[in-house]
């Protein structure tokens, strides 16, 4: 979001709303949302949001204390299963991860499994190299370090598909981004 424009307060159900035009990008396309809306956008909107609404607090008022903590909420709830975040806003994720694989030798490393959009990589744990496969769904519960790993080794592997590796490296180059932006 670059630009946000509110339609006042107005009468919804048993509580009082605002309607808002936003507008993305440089294309400046046009996105119109309510508060209740905010929970479905996506997380990015929530950070433009956030900083839109920091920046002139008196413009947006008198709806622009409910609309921050709202998208406070939505950042903390992050905290709940991202790793990294929760360390910073000292909470612990509550998301179990899903559970390996039992056969190892089927799996070639680095070779993306689109069935359960899953990778078979390597770490080193103390003196031992352990196998290990990373299930995209899981990516909140690694640091990034482990994230950037995983991505240079899928990315270096010629045995997947082009449009699965775009998709896969893709979700992996985006989400540090959005980890990153949430704790700056």
């Amino acid at each position: 979001m670059v630009v946000l424009k509110s339609y006042g307060p107005f009468p919804a159900e048993n509580f009082v709303s605002v309607k808002f035009k936003g507008f993305r990008g440089s294309s400046r396309s046009e996105v119109e949302f309510r508060l209740a809306d905010l929970l479905c956008m996506n997380p990015n909107d929530w950070i433009s949001l956030f900083l839109i609404l920091s920046k002139d607090e008196q413009k947006y008022e008198p709806m622009v204390a409910y609309m921050k903590r709202i998208l406070i909420f939505c950042i903390h709830e992050v905290a709940n299963m991202d790793i990294e975040v929760a360390a910073v806003i000292k909470k612990k994720p509550v998301v179990k991860p899903e559970p390996e694989l039992k056969d190892f030798r089927k799996v070639k490393l680095g070779k993306i499994n689109i069935e359960n959009w899953n990778v078979l990589y390597q770490r080193r744990d103390g003196e031992k190299v352990v196998k290990i496969i990373f299930f995209l769904l899981d990516k909140n519960l690694y640091p990034t370090a482990a994230l950037n790993k995983i991505l240079g080794l899928v990315e270096a592997t010629k045995s997947s598909n082009a449009d699965d590796l775009k998709c896969f490296t893709d979700m992996l180059k985006w989400y540090p981004t959005f980890r990153n932006t949430l704790l700056n």
